[in-house]
């Protein structure tokens, strides 16, 4: 289907913003070194 996403490039976003949100916590963690990390399930 033209327009749609191909799988791989799916899973290469996905990889992205995981790594992204690791960046994201160590640098709240490094400047915020009080803070606490937690799990939110769905």
């Amino acid at each position: 289907m033209e327009g749609c996403p191909s799988e791989a490039s799916i899973k290469a976003d996905i990889d992205n913003a995981v790594a992204d949100t690791g960046t994201v916590l160590a640098q709240i963690l490094s400047l915020a070194p009080n803070a606490r990390r937690s799990r939110v399930s769905s």
